[in-house]
């Protein structure tokens, strides 16, 4: 490959657009809570064939009222096992706009605190931010 390529930026991976974000959280959603899409597109939206017309639908968007929507509801602990938000979701919602609530925190992460953290570091987190034993 030449530099001049490289340089020019022909070969840099494309940025994931909104959609693409939101069916990755959706994968990780349903993966953590052993459901399909239809089931998150009807707990977010009220839309259990959201994600069929998504797919089916080649060069398919979505309002930012839609994905805010979703972006919200992935982003709370409340709607994950054991209230760890997947990494993807948190991305979504960054992107999107949304802030995570207090003490959400990736899945997988537990013992990847920060030093400031209520527990020090390597501590876990409740999904209300306080310290786990």
């Amino acid at each position: 490959m030449e530099i001049s390529m490289i340089r020019r930026g022909m070969n840099a991976p494309q940025p994931l657009t909104l959609e693409d974000r939101l069916r990755i959280a959706c994968a990780s959603w349903c993966a953590a809570n052993e459901a399909k899409p239809g089931r998150l597109g009807r707990l977010a939206i009220n839309d259990g064939g959201f994600f069929t017309r998504l797919e089916n639908n080649p060069g398919a968007s979505t309002t930012t009222t839609t994905l805010t929507r979703f972006a919200e509801f992935l982003a709370d602990p409340a709607n994950w096992p054991d209230g760890l938000v997947a990494e993807e979701a948190l991305a979504l919602a960054h992107v999107v706009g949304v802030s995570g609530q207090a003490g959400a925190r990736a899945e997988g992460r537990a013992k990847e605190v920060s030093p400031r953290s209520p527990g020090g570091p390597g501590a876990a987190l409740r999904a209300d931010g306080s310290a786990a034993a």
